[in-house]
């Protein structure tokens, strides 16, 4: 064994073993019938006492959010199954992080009569009782990594079960949950935007990113674009191209394309000061690997003649507005020719020219190569985490002068 996969081994094994141990002992459900009000911790003349004991508290919700957050994180890099039911798991979101950060006793004391909200609002995530209540970046992460966990079940049981029936792999994953007991992740992805629009425009944009790359998920299958880019070889490359090839076609792969272009635009506006999440550099190599190879996949330069100028990627999209559509289901059937629609969903629903940044993208080999170039330069300038492979990868494929799939790297794995 060579040692990366021997470090691979390792941390997966203890992941496992940690998350199974915690999830045993009852971590994930500790507050489930707990109701913490406000004078839980005040009732004692010991502001010190009384801060320790809100502390311990308010610190197991915070590792229970960071236990999620692991779980979605490493399900997705080896390609397992979450630990976490995401069906059972709830958490109670984190009090302000003021709070959490305040120095001294009488310091939290003083800010807990200014910030005056509940110490236990409650994620509740299922399918006959959904919780949103409003909450902070921390709090945002967790929310959303518990989507992401159930996400990664759902496809988990999906694949085993398909390759069981040798049944044909699926590049939209949203349309196949549509079918099965997931159908319950798209609606409620799209209502957390819509119970928490305001909040995200003014939160950490990772969270935004967060948001963007799960619809990512549900309309396009991440390990079929991997296989595309030669990580198993040149013969999978192109069987993954050609499962690609029909996945372009689809309302899906549209949608797909907008949250791939949202999740470049997000993170080129970014400060320094909101720094980078992990996930959200694996959200733009994600982003490249579909757009890039839904302009590659196209069957010829795409000419549509219509009245509308090209759909300009690089533009804020009305999500609420655009709804279900492209995330699977009977929700995502094109709606009537004379149904008012903005352009982005009328992209979505009837397709179009397209342009990033003002260049036109007429699709081929040239198209995507500028996509694999412009999203392998963001990674470079924006990526803390060891994004060496990932960018490694997006230079070869801008650079190449044949076909994906007469290449492989078999050394590449996200």
């Amino acid at each position: 064994m060579v040692p990366d996969m021997v470090h691979d081994d390792s941390v997966r094994m203890l992941c496992v073993e940690t998350l199974t141990i915690v999830q045993r002992y009852g971590l994930f459900r500790a507050y489930e019938n707990l109701d913490i009000k406000q004078d839980t911790f005040g009732n004692s003349t010991d502001d010190t006492m009384d801060w320790q004991a809100w502390a311990r508290v308010e610190s197991t919700k915070r590792l229970i959010i960071c236990l999620i957050m692991v779980d979605a994180f490493y399900a997705h890099k080896y390609g397992m199954r979450p630990v976490v039911r995401s069906d059972l798991a709830q958490f109670i979101l984190p009090c302000p992080s003021s709070l959490f950060e305040a120095p001294t006793a009488s310091r939290w004391k003083a800010l807990r009569t200014v910030e005056n909200k509940p110490l236990s609002s409650r994620v509740v995530l299922h399918r006959d009782a959904i919780s949103l209540p409003q909450t902070e970046n921390f709090g945002m992460h967790g929310l959303l990594s518990l989507i992401w966990a159930k996400v990664l079940d759902a496809e988990y049981l999906l694949i085993t079960s398909a390759s069981a029936s040798h049944h044909p792999y699926f590049t939209a994953p949203g349309e196949v949950f549509a079918e099965h007991d997931a159908r319950d992740i798209a609606p409620l992805v799209q209502e957390i935007y819509e119970v928490y629009e305001n909040t995200l425009a003014t939160m950490n944009p990772n969270c935004l990113v967060s948001w963007n790359d799960t619809c990512l998920k549900l309309t396009s299958n991440y390990r079929v674009f991997e296989s595309a880019a030669g990580c198993q070889g040149a013969e999978q490359a192109q069987i993954a191209l050609d499962h690609v090839a029909r996945w372009s076609r689809t309302v899906s792969a549209r949608r797909a394309c907008l949250h791939a272009a949202q999740i470049y635009l997000i993170m080129s506006r970014r400060k320094t000061s909101d720094r980078i999440m992990f996930h959200s550099e694996l959200a733009i190599f994600a982003s490249a690997l579909v757009l890039g190879f839904y302009l590659y996949a196209l069957p010829k330069p795409l000419v549509v003649v219509n009245e509308r100028d090209d759909f300009e990627l690089l533009e804020d999209v009305d999500w609420t507005e655009m709804g279900l559509v492209g995330m699977g289901g009977s929700v995502a059937t094109i709606s009537g020719a004379h149904t008012p629609k903005n352009a982005a969903k009328a992209f979505v629903e009837e397709g179009g020219n397209l342009s990033f940044d003002g260049l036109k993208l007429p699709g081929g080999l040239k198209s995507a190569q500028h996509i694999f170039w412009e999203f392998s330069s963001l990674l470079e300038d924006v990526g803390k985490w060891n994004v060496q492979k990932q960018c490694k990868v997006l230079r070869v494929l801008s650079d190449m002068s044949m076909e994906p799939a007469k290449f492989g790297m078999d050394d590449f794995q996200i």
